[in-house]
């Protein structure tokens, strides 16, 4: 008799205990994704892609609930209720919460022409993945009142040729905007904006000049990028909130 008794305590426990294992699994793999790599793309993970995890922690807070409900279905009317009260709320911060993430413009629900890099990966990089084409943003400098940015670009699937436009701005904190002046191809200068070769899995180290400026600047709101050669379109890539040198 104590030997099924056990038996029944021990089954009645397992799903109390699945649903911690899962949800630790959980929170443990978004915290460490969110905190570690803002940016999964940047790992160039092709399996994997916010859009795909959030999904999954979708199905996966959905199947909990059910199965909280199923198990708590032969409680007492007024336990039931407020079990049933607090899974609807949490369910509706959980889909909430997913939908914040979702609706950024990584994922594509607002202008995908426009990627904004607000933080650092967890090596201090910062760096966004567009299409194969990988950009980092190195370090920005002024000298002589004259802003300058270092990127590295590296195109992971095949040669190619890529550019910047006029349009790519460098903003001071008073609000101001400097235009691209120069573009310098590793020590040398190049001529034109377009055509930046690049060969496949060679990272290709550039520098962008823009205008002079008046002020003394400790700090960058932002540096927008835009570039040339995408899908016969062009790509905005905005890095905010850097420091100098």
């Amino acid at each position: 008799m104590n030997a099924e008794s056990s038996s029944q305590q021990q089954t009645s426990r397992f799903p109390s205990k699945l649903i911690t294992v899962v949800g630790t699994v959980l929170s443990a793999c978004w915290a460490f994704i969110t905190y570690m790599f803002p940016d999964p793309s940047t790992l160039d993970w092709f399996f994997f892609s916010w859009e795909g995890f959030i999904y999954f922690c979708a199905a996966c807070f959905l199947m909990i609930a059910f199965f909280i409900a199923f198990i708590t279905r032969k409680l007492h009317r007024y336990i039931k209720s407020t079990i049933s009260i607090i899974l609807a709320l949490a369910l509706a911060l959980s889909f909430f919460v997913l939908g914040k993430e979702y609706a950024k413009p990584s994922l594509g629900f607002t202008d995908q022409n426009i990627i904004e890099n607000n933080t650092p990966v967890f090596t201090g990089a910062r760096v966004e993945m567009i299409e194969a084409l990988r950009v980092q943003l190195v370090s920005c400098n002024i000298i002589a009142q004259t802003p300058s940015c270092t990127l590295e670009l590296t195109s992971t699937n095949s040669d190619r040729e890529i550019g910047f436009t006029s349009n790519t701005t460098f903003f001071e904190p008073n609000g101001g905007s400097l235009k691209l002046e120069k573009i310098f191809i590793g020590n040398k200068e190049s001529r034109r904006t377009y055509g930046i070769e690049l060969a496949r899995g060679l990272p290709t180290r550039i520098t962008l000049v823009f205008q002079s400026t008046q002020n003394d600047i400790d700090h960058i709101p932002s540096v927008k990028l835009v570039v040339q050669g995408l899908e016969n379109r062009n790509q905005v890539i905005k890095f905010n909130d850097l420091k100098s040198g």
